[in-house]
This record gives structure tokens, C-alpha cells and sequence, in this order.
């Protein structure tokens, strides 16, 4: 057997972080170190710093394109690399906070503040208005498709078309909302509270009937397998803990 090779940091004093494999080639894996972002190659173990910038907080290779943040001080800016020189490097300004990168497959860059709970949805190549649109108080964000975005906070859920940027409310309850999970029939949403977990019927009614599923002394984790017939969960009922199945018809 062929010992597994350890990626060493190009720079003694400092620790890899953040390590992601690339989506064209199997061998290069991405990660940050103290003096920036590196690509390492496993074929000849070898480490090239390809953007030399130590404020990276969070970064995103796709389509040999790097989208990368970059913090210092009270300043925040989203900056676009291509690394086969094709297109120019770009820079945006954004309000100095904490960010990550959700949602990574999706077409537009979802750019989620941490700190404040808003998504900003962004098109790096347009000249014209690439911050596409900004949605507050956000806790949970899922693309359902290449236009539809399921969107929630601890007590609302709704939807958004980016295409006509057009919101539909689904529903507010008072609980706090800990999970939502869209189905793949596109018919229904599930969600779930500490307790219960509930599906919320999606018709052209002008209000949707939403219905309590099952309800316990604890509820956590949902898992929707692939076909959308059953759910696994974590619950709690007086003694009795563990993994259940709930089946849906």
C-alpha cells in the first residue's frame, strides 16, 4: 500500500486552513496559508501561491475562476481572479463584517454576512449591477432551483424568483424554526421546530395548509432521503432517544 502524502505548508511559521478540492481536477487541492491562497498538486507535491493576500477570510474556486474575501482593518472587499488570465481581476466593495460562501454550485455568488444575517446574491461578471439583490434577515438559504431560492429566518419561511425578483410568503409561526428542507416533488415544504415537524402544502390557495406531521419532546436533525417518501430524525420521547423514521404518504 502507497502511504498517504501529507500537504506541507509552503511557509514554516504558518498552518494550512480551508483546504478544497478542485472541481476540474482531482489532483489540485486549494488552501490557505499564512501568506495567501495556494494551489498544491499531488502529482508532484508541489505548492504555488497563487493570490498573495493574508486578509482571506473565505474563498471559492470554480471554473479555474477564484472569488476570494478579503478583510483588513475596517475595510471588506470581494475580489474575482481568473487564474488562466483570461478576464481582468475585479474588485467589489462591501460593508466590513464576517462572510462565507453558501450555496457554492449555485450560478450567482451567495455571499452570507454572518454577523447581520443577510445574503448578498452577486453576478461577479456584470459591469452593469453585479450585486443582483440583498436579502435580510436570513438564516437559511437553499436553491431549488437555477431560479427559485428557499429562503427562512427562526420564524418566517418564503421563497424568491431572481428572475423577477418576486417574493412568496409561505408562512410565520411562532416557534423557532430549525430546519427546512424543500421537497423534490415541488409541492411541499417540510420544516421542522424543536418538537414537531411540519409540511406546509404548496397549491394556489391564497393561504397554504400547512400540517403537523409528528410531534415529541425533541426533535432535531431531519434527514429527507432522495425519493422524498421518508424522513430520519434524532427524537426524544420521556425516555426512549434515538434515530426515527417517519414515513410520508
Amino acid at each position: 500500500a502507497t502511504a498517504p502524502r501529507t500537504i506541507r505548508s509552503a511557509t514554516r511559521d504558518s498552518k494550512i486552513a480551508d483546504p478544497q478540492w478542485s472541481d476540474a481536477d482531482n489532483n489540485i487541492i486549494y488552501y490557505l496559508d499564512g501568506k495567501g491562497l495556494y494551489r498544491y498538486n499531488r502529482n508532484d507535491e508541489s505548492a504555488k501561491l497563487i493570490v498573495a493576500d493574508n486578509g482571506i477570510v473565505d474563498y471559492l474556486v470554480k471554473n479555474n475562476i477564484v472569488y476570494y474575501i478579503s478583510t483588513r482593518e475596517n475595510s471588506a472587499d470581494l475580489y474575482t481572479s481568473d487564474l488562466a488570465g483570461n478576464i481582468a481581476a475585479s474588485r467589489l466593495k462591501i460593508p466590513f463584517s464576517s462572510y462565507l460562501f453558501i450555496n457554492r454550485n449555485s450560478v450567482l455568488l451567495n455571499l452570507y454576512d454572518r454577523n447581520l444575517h443577510i445574503l448578498y446574491l452577486i453576478d461577479p461578471f456584470s459591469t452593469m449591477k453585479p450585486l443582483k439583490e440583498i436579502l435580510s434577515n436570513v438564516t437559511a438559504a437553499y436553491w431549488v432551483s437555477g431560479t427559485k431560492l428557499l429562503l427562512a429566518n427562526d420564524f418566517e419561511i418564503w421563497t424568491l424568483d431572481i428572475d423577477s425578483l418576486s417574493r412568496k410568503f409561505l408562512t410565520r409561526i411562532s416557534d423557532k424554526i430549525e430546519r427546512v428542507i424543500w421537497h423534490p416533488s415541488n409541492n411541499y415544504v417540510i420544516y421542522t421546530t424543536g418538537k414537531s415537524i411540519f409540511v406546509i402544502e404548496l397549491d394556489d390557495r391564497e393561504k397554504y395548509n400547512i400540517t403537523k406531521l409528528i410531534s415529541l419532546d425533541v426533535v432535531k436533525d431531519p434527514y429527507l432521503n432522495q425519493a422524498g417518501d421518508t424522513i430520519y430524525f434524532y427524537g426524544e420521547i420521556g425516555n426512549q432517544k434515538g434515530i426515527y423514521k417517519l414515513l410520508l404518504q
